[in-house]
């Protein structure tokens, strides 16, 4: 081109030299123009690579949308550089899908994978933030329904378990509900030792006191439940003793009775009651006895003694108004006799 203008120069430029001298100025400046354009287009490039870099380190959707399409419009980037842009997009795509996904079905399982999906695939954006965020909860929200259920259970071996696989799934997460989880477990151990302790001594107070306390905190095992069979065994026995006493018909025996059995506190509030009725009735039947042994009356030792039988009064004393009132009815007997035969004698 320089060799054209200066042979064109030679032709029609007398002077040739100003000529040239201008054409030179003007092919500078073009060349200028077109370095110049060059430059900004490398320009735009690196800055259209350094764009798609940074949105690829950011992992968010939207700032490797717009890298992309600036690259497409404004740059000369190859084919194969916008290509492996737009297929990271386009993963990113997906995996940002999974996650509304997952975060709607509000499953762990599915978080988790779509999770990892998103990891391989890069994306880090606010979505991955609130997955996140989701199954974390859902953890702690499952470790602590696990471990609810088993302080519900109260089964020590029970709660062990639901202890360790909550400690092992929230790890790193949160520690929550497993310490007092661990505080309860060791109450129970506890408990378990002085049960086990009542069940071998067999002493009756303890046994009650331990399944007392088993009862209130909601702990069980094998060896509440042998404290609770050994304190049915021993209630039966005092059940029979106290049917026996109030079969016996003798005030002093059943006072004695209920009073050791009060001491005791095993039976039922309502078995003791009826033994105290019991005893009320007795002990009625039996100052009425002495009050008709005292009295002449025959009609009154007889309703005292349908009393005590009623009450199942037994003893010497219902034996001695039994016999007096024989005695009474015979001397009756004997007087009324004597009475008719007076009749009969007096008459004419």
């Amino acid at each position: 081109m320089l060799l054209a203008m200066l042979e064109y120069d030679r032709d029609t430029d007398p002077q040739g030299r100003l000529m040239i001298e201008l054409r030179m100025d003007a092919f500078k400046e073009r060349l200028q123009e077109v370095k110049k354009r060059e430059q900004t287009q490398a320009k735009k490039l690196e800055d259209a690579r350094k764009a798609i870099a940074a949105a690829v380190e950011k992992g968010e959707i939207e700032p490797m949308e717009k890298a992309i399409q600036v690259a497409e419009v404004e740059t000369t980037m190859s084919d194969e550089e916008l290509v492996a842009a737009k297929t990271r997009l386009e993963s990113w795509r997906e995996a940002d899908g999974q996650l509304l996904e997952a975060i709607s079905v509000r499953k762990t399982a599915v978080i988790r994978n779509a999770l990892t999906a998103a990891e391989e695939a890069g994306l880090k954006n606010q979505n991955c933030d609130a997955a996140l965020t989701l199954y974390r909860q859902l953890i702690v929200e499952a470790a602590q329904a696990q471990l609810q259920e088993a302080l519900q259970v109260g089964e020590i071996e029970n709660l062990e378990q639901a202890i360790e696989k909550a400690e092992k799934d929230m790890a790193g997460i949160s520690e929550k509900g497993v310490k007092e989880a661990r505080e309860q477990l060791g109450s129970w151990r506890k408990l378990e030792e002085e049960i086990t302790a009542a069940c071998e001594s067999k002493v009756l107070s303890e046994l009650k006191k331990g399944v007392d306390a088993a009862a209130s905190i909601g702990f069980r095992s094998r060896e509440v439940a042998l404290a609770k069979q050994l304190l049915a065994e021993q209630c039966a026995t005092d059940l029979e003793e106290l049917e026996s006493a109030m079969k016996l018909g003798s005030p002093k025996k059943l006072h004695s009775v209920l009073q050791d059995l009060a001491e005791k506190n095993e039976l039922a509030a309502e078995d003791l009651k009826r033994g105290q009725e019991c005893l009320k009735a007795q002990q009625s039947g039996y100052k009425a006895l002495e009050d008709a042994m005292a009295s002449p009356q025959i009609d009154s030792l007889k309703q005292a003694l349908r009393a005590a039988e009623e009450a199942k009064l037994q003893g010497p004393l219902r034996e001695e108004a039994e016999k007096k009132l024989q005695e009474m009815e015979q001397n009756s007997e004997l007087e009324q006799a004597l009475q008719e035969a007076d009749r009969i004698e007096a008459q004419p």
